[in-house]
């Protein structure tokens, strides 16, 4: 449904309205917000982001 109204918008109008230039950008953003959220809980639950623990897992 989105993919057909952002089609709808550009072949509507010359190029691409405002209004589409910031439904992508709040899109963008709320995506960064939501990975960044992910990544804290992530950090908080196991006290690291480093990979390298998990290798050291993988060898024993």
């Amino acid at each position: 449904m989105e993919n057909g109204l952002f089609l709808a918008a550009t072949s509507a109008t010359y190029g691409m309205p405002m209004v589409v230039e910031l439904g992508i950008a709040l899109d963008v953003l709320v995506g960064v917000i939501i990975l960044g959220v992910f990544f804290f809980e992530i950090r908080d639950q196991f006290d690291s982001l480093d990979i390298h623990h998990m290798e050291r897992l993988k060898d024993n």
